[in-house]
C-alpha cells in the first residue's frame, strides 16, 4: 500500500462589496499664520485694546501689549482658572481690567477701530484669523461690552479677584447686529472638525460634506455665505484649504493607489486598499481519507481593507488507518511514565539548585530566577500529562521534540549559569583589585604632588639663598672698601697730628725768640 500524502486546498473570499467610511485628501495648503500683523497693530495702537479669549494668550501678543505704554487694556476670559498664565503677566506695573464670562465661546481682539476674529484659541503659536473692518468692528465692540458689563461673574483688578463692579450704564437694549449673530446655524452644508478623534461624534451631524483639517482646533459649520465658529454666525465667505473629505464607498470603488484614512482607524496615518492577498493557514488533519478533499478551517480570519483574500492550507491524512497496527510504543506507557518522572526529578533538583544559587546572586541573575520558576511550573504540568490519552504522533512529537528541547534547554541553562557565575566572580574580583590599585595610585599621586610641592619650595628657598648670598658678598665688598678708606683717613689724621706738633714746636720757639728780643730791648734801654 502506497503512502498517503497530504493534499493542498484553498479558498478565495471576496470582500470588495464591504462598505467603508474614509477620508480622502482634498488639499494640503495651510492657512495658518503667525501673529506678526496683529503684533504690529498692537504696538501702534493709540487708545485701547479689548481682548476676548477662551484660553491663555500667546506670548507674542502679550509681549506686544507690554511694549505699548499708551493703551488701556480690557480682557474677558471664559475661565480665570484656565487663563492663569496670561493673568500672571499683568500687575501694578502693567495693569489690566479682566473679567470672567462663562458664556464666551469665541476669541477676538479689538484694536482701536479694527478687529481680528480668531478660528483657534489664542494660545496657539499660529492661527487662522479674519481682519474685520471698522464698520463690522462695531458689532464686535457691542458684543464685548455686553459680555463685559452684563455677563461677567468675576473681575480681576491688578492682583485681586472679586465680584465685578456693576455697570454704570443702563442695561443694554436689543441691538441689531449686521455682521455677527450669536446663535447656531439651523442647517449646514459643510462641516469641518479638527483632526482629532475626540470630535468624531460630531460627524453624525446632518451635513452634505464633512471634513477634518490639521489647521483647526475647533469645529466650523458652513452654510452658503454663513459660517459658525463657537457661537458666532458670520455672514461672509470662508474656506478651509487644508482638509480631508469624508466619503462612503464599497471597497472595490476605491482607487487602490489613493492614500485614505478610514473613519474607524487612528487618523494619524494613511492606508491603501489592497486588491488581493494570500494567507497561509495551519495544517488540518482529516478524520478519514474520504473526507480529505473537503476539510476546511472552522473559520477564516478576517482582514480589513482587502478586496479579496486567498486562504490555503494543507490537509494531513488520518493517523489510524484500518490496516494499521497499534504501535509497540503504547505497550511501554508505564516505562515511559517512569522514565519521564525520573528525568523530571533530575530536572527539578537541577532547577531548585539553580534557583537557590541565583537567589543568592540576585544582583546578577534576576532573570535566571524568573526563568527557573517558569520551568518548575512546566515540570508540574508535565507530571500531570496522561500519556494514555496521547496519539502516537503526539507522543513521538512530545518525547522527540518538545521534552527533548526542554530537557536540553535546562541542562544548557545550568551550564551557562555556572560559566556566567565564574565569569561574574572573576570580573568582580578583578574590579576589587582594580579599585584597590586605583586607590593606591591615587594615594601615590597625592604623595607625588606633596613631594613636588616641597621640591618647588626647596628650589624657591635655594633661589632666595643665592639672592641673600649675593647681597652678603656686596656688603662684604662695601665693608672692605670702607676699611681701606678708614686706614687712609687714619694715615692722614696721623700726619695732621704730626704737623700740628711741629707747628706747636715752632710756635714755642717763636715765643722764646720774642721773649729774648724783648730782653735785648730792655738791656739796651738801660
Amino acid at each position: 500500500m502506497s503512502k498517503i500524502e497530504k493534499i493542498n486546498l484553498n479558498k478565495t473570499i471576496d470582500y470588495s462589496d464591504e462598505n467603508i467610511e474614509y477620508f480622502i485628501k482634498k488639499n494640503t495648503e495651510s492657512k495658518l499664520l503667525d501673529y506678526q500683523e496683529i503684533v504690529d497693530k498692537i504696538k501702534g495702537a493709540k487708545n485701547s485694546i479689548k481682548i476676548a479669549s477662551i484660553s491663555n494668550i500667546s506670548n507674542e501678543i502679550l509681549d506686544a501689549l507690554h511694549n505699548n505704554l499708551e493703551i488701556n487694556i480690557y480682557m474677558i476670559f471664559k475661565s480665570f482658572d484656565n487663563s492663569t498664565e496670561t493673568l500672571s503677566r499683568f500687575d501694578k506695573r502693567k495693569p489690566i481690567i479682566a473679567r470672567e464670562v462663562q458664556e464666551l465661546e469665541n476669541s477676538f481682539i479689538i484694536i482701536d477701530n479694527i478687529s481680528y476674529l480668531f478660528i483657534n484659541p489664542l494660545s496657539q503659536k499660529e492661527n487662522i484669523y479674519i481682519l474685520v473692518d471698522e464698520k463690522e468692528t462695531q458689532d464686535l465692540g457691542f458684543i464685548f461690552n455686553y459680555y463685559f458689563w452684563n455677563c461677567a461673574s468675576m473681575e480681576k483688578l491688578v492682583e485681586n479677584i472679586s465680584k465685578p463692579m456693576e455697570s454704570p450704564f443702563p442695561p443694554f437694549g436689543k441691538r441689531e447686529l449686521n455682521f455677527i449673530n450669536i446663535r447656531n446655524l439651523e442647517s449646514c452644508k459643510s462641516l469641518y472638525i479638527p483632526r482629532d478623534k475626540k470630535y468624531i461624534n460630531q460627524l453624525d451631524m446632518n451635513a452634505n460634506k464633512k471634513y477634518f483639517s490639521d489647521d483647526l482646533k475647533r469645529p466650523i459649520l458652513i452654510n452658503n455665505d454663513n459660517f459658525q465658529i463657537g457661537n458666532f454666525v458670520l455672514n461672509l465667505n470662508f474656506e478651509i484649504k487644508n482638509s480631508w473629505l469624508l466619503q462612503s464607498n464599497t471597497q472595490r470603488e476605491i482607487d487602490i493607489s489613493l492614500d485614505i484614512i478610514p473613519k474607524v482607524e487612528n487618523w494619524d496615518k494613511t492606508i491603501n486598499i489592497l486588491d488581493f492577498k494570500e494567507i497561509e493557514l495551519s495544517d488540518i488533519r482529516a478524520s478519514t481519507i474520504e473526507e480529505m478533499g473537503n476539510v476546511k478551517p472552522d473559520s477564516f480570519p478576517k482582514e480589513s481593507y482587502v478586496n479579496s483574500i486567498k486562504f490555503y492550507w494543507n490537509v494531513l491524512p488520518p493517523i489510524k488507518l484500518q490496516t494499521s497496527k497499534k504501535s509497540s510504543l503504547y505497550g511501554q506507557f508505564d516505562k515511559l511514565k517512569n522514565d519521564l518522572n525520573r528525568e523530571l526529578d533530575v530536572l527539578e533538583i537541577t532547577l531548585n539548585n539553580l534557583k537557590k544559587e541565583s537567589n543568592l546572586l540576585s544582583k546578577w541573575f534576576m532573570g535566571t530566577t524568573r526563568q527557573t520558576d517558569r520551568n518548575l511550573k512546566k515540570i508540574t504540568e508535565y507530571r500531570n500529562i496522561n500519556l494514555h490519552l496521547m496519539s502516537i504522533f503526539d507522543l513521538e512529537n512530545f518525547f522527540n521534540k518538545e521534552f527533548k528541547n526542554f530537557y536540553n534547554g535546562i541542562i544548557k541553562s545550568e551550564k551557562d549559569f555556572k560559566e556566567d557565575k565564574k565569569r561574574k566572580e572573576a570580573e568582580e574580583q578583578w574590579n576589587r583589585k582594580k579599585e584597590q590599585k586605583e586607590k593606591f595610585l591615587e594615594k601615590r599621586q597625592s604623595e607625588k604632588k606633596d613631594d613636588e610641592t616641597q621640591l618647588s619650595n626647596l628650589k624657591l628657598k635655594s633661589e632666595e639663598k643665592k639672592i641673600l648670598q649675593t647681597k652678603i658678598d656686596k656688603f662684604t665688598d662695601e665693608i672692605r672698601d670702607l676699611g681701606k678708606e678708614k686706614q687712609a683717613n687714619q694715615f692722614k689724621l696721623n700726619n695732621i697730628s704730626k704737623i700740628e706738633k711741629e707747628i706747636e714746636s715752632i710756635q714755642d720757639e717763636i715765643e722764646t725768640l720774642k721773649k729774648k728780643k724783648e730782653e735785648l730791648k730792655n738791656e739796651q734801654k738801660e
